[in-house]
């Protein structure tokens, strides 16, 4: 056991900074393995599928999953929610993938995020 009273000012500062960014990365580690687990959309990747018709509903499941409705043809970073509902249904953000029949915007509310192109699947 280390005796705090004989550490220095400069060990005890840098352990504390060390105990921060280790609680820091423990929560972003937990928060991403708990979207993924979860399926929350945000986690998605082109090649994933989804399933769900509104914001509240979309999850990502198994695309060998009966229920599976959409499949990702392409993911578009660093989109603002406000300039992806300002265009509507002119928003040219999923123009690249031709096959896209819905885009659908996920991120932080009023913030940044992904705009995910999804095509239906054929059943």
């Amino acid at each position: 056991m280390i005796d705090p009273t004989k550490m220095s000012n400069k060990s005890i500062v840098i352990r504390k900074i060390a105990g921060a960014v280790i609680g820091l990365v423990l929560v972003l580690v937990v928060g991403y393995v708990w979207k993924v687990v979860t399926g929350d959309p945000e986690v998605a990747s082109a090649g994933d599928c989804l399933i769900g018709q509104t914001a509240e509903d979309m999850k990502i499941v198994g695309c060998d999953d009966a229920t599976a409705e959409w499949t990702v043809v392409g993911k578009v970073d660093s989109i603002r929610q406000k300039d992806f509902m300002a265009a509507g249904e002119n928003d040219p953000t999923c123009d690249p993938w031709k096959t896209t029949t819905v885009s659908y915007w996920t991120g932080e509310k009023n913030g940044t995020g992904h705009v995910l192109c999804l095509e239906p699947i054929k059943k």
